[in-house]
């Protein structure tokens, strides 16, 4: 059985067939062969796999917290329904949680990285997530005594909690008792991701939960949890209101052709007119022949200069107002 070749070695020997013969060799009508060799393109790094992210059931996320140690079972309570990063989750302050409003949440402002306090992955990981009344009050019993710049987890000396630590000593051990050994911390992430999406959750919404820096990458990690079809079709006289039925539809299209956007009865114009016509009573009026032409010159005369003026338009005001370009 001959010995596979790896994609350098085929690109060294391509690349030596492509070098030009020597002048003895060359012959009339002589052609090279590796110049009609086209190499696929080869991709950077390790060969793409594609990985689909795991998340757990209802019923193994259930089990899964059972069989947590009651010591830790509040900050993977968190976890799961938040779907924060480990090191989100740790770096969580006292500041941090809103526990004294009617819509308790947490403030994601950081994360400890290496045993040190630093800023979030993204500037888009820096948001305010939901959390529900009862993790509300466990949270407050952990943050009962302490500073407002003090952790609300940590480890048993105070010192900041490490996501290795809890990821071999308090994970793997439960996720091995629970029957679910491939269980990460992703992997709650990932789970908090998919019941989201089986609520209802709009990618817009399921990318600032995550706090991911666009909705195109929420789609290509989680797309393939979305429903593909395109659902029943759109009924325009039952799910829109009487003012917008296809009858009124035509109507407000006629009245739109009948009054452009710019005629002077327009009801912008006529707001704006309103507001002129107390600093400058010579302003034609909307109903004279020549109201357009009359109302042009009017602004240029009111601008007091001579040369053309420019046009801007105010955007509190929506009025057009000259200004002279000397």
């Amino acid at each position: 059985m001959a010995p596979a070749v790896r994609p350098l070695g085929v690109q060294r020997r391509v690349a030596a067939a492509r070098l030009p013969a020597p002048r003895a060799r060359r012959r009339p009508g002589h052609r090279d062969v590796g110049a009609a060799i086209t190499l696929p393109r080869r991709r950077r790094g390790r060969t793409y796999e594609f990985d689909e992210r795991r998340f757990l059931t209802r019923e193994q996320l259930a089990q899964l917290l059972a069989e947590i140690p009651e010591q830790w079972r509040t900050l993977f309570e968190l976890l799961a329904s938040t779907g924060l990063r480990v090191s989100e989750a740790i770096g969580l302050r006292v500041m941090d949680a809103g526990l004294d409003s009617d819509a308790p949440c947490v403030h994601v402002r950081g994360a400890i990285v290496n045993g040190q306090l630093a800023a979030p992955k993204s500037r888009h990981g820096r948001r305010t997530i939901p959390i529900g009344l009862e993790l509300a009050d466990r949270l407050r019993e952990l943050a009962a005594g302490r500073g407002e710049t003090e952790l609300l987890f940590r480890g048993t000396q105070g010192a900041a909690l490490r996501a290795g630590n809890l990821r071999y000593r308090v994970l793997i051990p439960a996720a091995h008792r629970a029957g679910v050994p491939c269980a990460r911390f992703h992997t709650l992430r990932h789970t908090c991701a998919a019941m989201l999406i089986d609520s209802g959750a709009s990618p817009l919404r399921l990318q600032r939960w995550m706090g991911h820096h666009s909705a195109a990458f929420t789609l290509d990690t989680y797309g393939h949890l979305l429903r593909d079809d395109l659902g029943p079709h759109l009924d325009l006289g039952s799910r829109c209101g009487e003012q917008w039925a296809p009858a009124s539809l035509g109507a407000l299209a006629r009245s739109a052709v009948s009054e452009p956007a710019h005629s002077t009865g327009s009801l912008e114009n006529r707001w704006s007119r309103k507001r002129l016509e107390g600093s400058n009573p010579s302003l034609p009026s909307a109903g004279s022949r020549h109201s357009h032409a009359a109302r042009t010159t009017w602004r240029m005369s009111w601008s007091g200069c001579s040369r053309t003026p420019k046009r801007t338009l105010d955007p509190i005001h929506r009025i057009v107002r000259p200004r002279c370009s000397g």
